[in-house]
């Protein structure tokens, strides 16, 4: 037992010796790794990788140079940089900054960032097994001191205590680069399809038109708001209808109140005109009262007021020949002057009487 004893010890030493030596390379690698201002995961062989770092620091260069506006031009640069690269962080910080640009805009998506690469599971140490077998050979050993009760007083040495289990999520494990699966571009092609849909739809929003509706709905068929714009175009054809039967029903309703309208001043005049031609006729100016049917008869005809205009010029007509002839005799009797005044008194009623031409031509007297 106690050889075996001293063989575990000199094992575990020797365990212990190079988990020392690990632990110093790590510290020596993290103490470098601080001074460059990294927190990554240190990467062996550095010189072979010394070329794609400049190449990689070269992409955060030149996004550097590039203005807000070209937020997708530098994102799609920097994206570029692995998370292995001692330049990912840099890299990172610059993506985040970018992205912000985008996303204020509201018709643009943001670019998607990176999901992070899973950090390889380091491989296990073989100390836990060292462990368990040395845990083993003590129980067994201190079963056999106690069968054997050798007598000797001597306390057995205490036995040493667990190996403290090394913690494996300091342990820095090389990464090979082939083995490391980072997401970093999504399909843009799709994503553009998608934004170029949305500023159809809104531009169609905006404009709130059928041909808009219609334009876009021509552009994707069976896009995201498809039935929404047949919708839309459909409300607007219904309220267009609805708008035009009541254009419609307003021109009839005034053309019906202008025409009730027109009816009523024509029923007013009409009126008015008779009342005036029976004034003149009773006045014994038929002549003016004649004048005042004709007006009616152009407003409305009336064969019956046709019939009163013949027997009124008829009437009016007889009444002139008698003036005249009343004229005549007191000319002769009187032996007066063509002119007499009382002659001209008579002649002017005839002219009031009738129009008729035959009948004034007896009237000798022009003045």
């Amino acid at each position: 037992v106690r050889t075996t004893w001293s063989r575990i010890q000199e094992e575990k030493r020797e365990a212990d010796k190079k988990v020392a030596e690990e632990k110093k390379r790590r510290e020596a690698e993290e103490k470098e790794k601080k001074q460059d201002g990294e927190n990554t995961i240190i990467i062996r062989g550095e010189n072979k990788e010394d070329k794609k770092e400049e190449e990689y620091k070269s992409y955060i260069e030149e996004a550097k140079k590039l203005s807000k506006e070209e937020s997708k031009e530098v994102i799609r640069l920097l994206e570029k940089v692995p998370s292995t690269s001692i330049h990912y962080q840099k890299a990172q910080s610059l993506i985040e900054d970018f992205s912000k640009t985008i996303i204020l805009d509201p018709l643009k998506e943001p670019t998607p960032t990176p999901e992070p690469t899973p950090t390889p599971i380091p491989k296990k140490s073989n100390t836990g097994k060292w462990v368990a077998i040395v845990l083993g050979i003590f129980v067994l050993g201190g079963i056999g001191l106690w069968l054997v009760g050798s007598g000797d007083s001597s306390s057995p040495e205490p036995l040493p205590s667990p190996i403290e289990e090394i913690d494996s999520t300091n342990i820095v494990v090389p990464i090979v680069e082939e083995n490391i699966d980072i997401v970093q571009n999504t399909p843009k092609k799709e994503d553009e399809k998608v934004k170029e849909e949305e500023i159809a739809w809104n531009k169609a929003q905006k404009s709130k038109t059928q041909v808009a509706y219609q334009n876009y709905l021509s552009a994707y068929p069976q896009g995201k708001y498809a039935s929404q714009a047949k919708s839309e175009i459909a409300r607007l054809k219904k309220e267009a209808k609805q708008e035009k039967e009541q254009q419609e029903k307003e021109r009839l309703a005034k053309q019906k109140a202008d025409k009730e309208k027109a009816e009523k001043e024509k029923q007013r005049k009409i009126a008015n005109y008779e009342s005036q031609a029976q004034s003149y006729k009773n006045a014994g100016n038929y002549v003016a009262g004649i004048q005042q049917l004709q007006k009616v008869q152009s407003l409305e005809y009336s064969s019956s007021r046709s019939t009163k205009i013949n027997n009124w010029e008829k009437e009016g007509t007889e009444k002139a020949r008698g003036e005249i002839q009343r004229a005549i005799r007191l000319k002769v009797d009187g032996n007066l002057d063509p002119c007499h005044p009382t002659l001209k008194k008579y002649y002017a009623n005839a002219r009031k009487l009738t129009t008729d031409k035959q009948v004034l031509e007896k009237i000798k007297c022009n003045n």
